[in-house]
């Protein structure tokens, strides 16, 4: 939302520059189906036709961080230890272990990615948040 974006820009930045000013909050681009004011640009797709295209979307793009593709036969095993770095970054909490995750993408019934990758993209963003503000994030490296 613009109150996200305008403290991402401001702890990037590090001081009340006019960048942070400058932001115009236009609902459209926070979703283009239901925005918060304004008319939608266009309709929602169903879900199993956002469902079908996450999917070709997964199945069709290198996970980085030299994970690779999905179906390659290594893929468990560098997602086994992108997991593995994580918990050291984040330690262990009452869910247990990140190891015992679905490695395997999985595109629920709502379009939704669920399962490890879904995990590593939520510690990402909370990350660059964190870096961006410059409040530390729990257990996490100093670089």
């Amino acid at each position: 939302d613009t109150q996200t974006s305008l403290g991402l820009a401001h702890g990037i930045i590090g001081s009340d520059s006019l960048a942070s000013y400058n932001i115009k909050h236009d609902a459209v681009t926070f979703s283009t189906f239901d925005p918060e004011v304004g008319h939608p640009i266009c309709d929602e797709p169903s879900k199993q036709v956002q469902k079908s295209e996450v999917e070709d979307l997964l199945a069709n793009t290198e996970i980085p961080m030299g994970v690779g593709f999905p179906n390659s036969s290594d893929y468990s095993a560098k997602m086994a230890g992108i997991l593995a770095e994580l918990q050291e970054l984040i330690g262990k909490g009452r869910a247990g272990l990140l190891s015992a995750l679905n490695y395997p993408m999985t595109v629920n019934d709502d379009a939704k990615v669920v399962g490890a990758l879904n995990l590593l993209k939520f510690f990402a963003q909370q990350m660059l948040y964190s870096w961006a503000s410059g409040i530390h994030y729990s257990k996490a490296a100093a670089e």
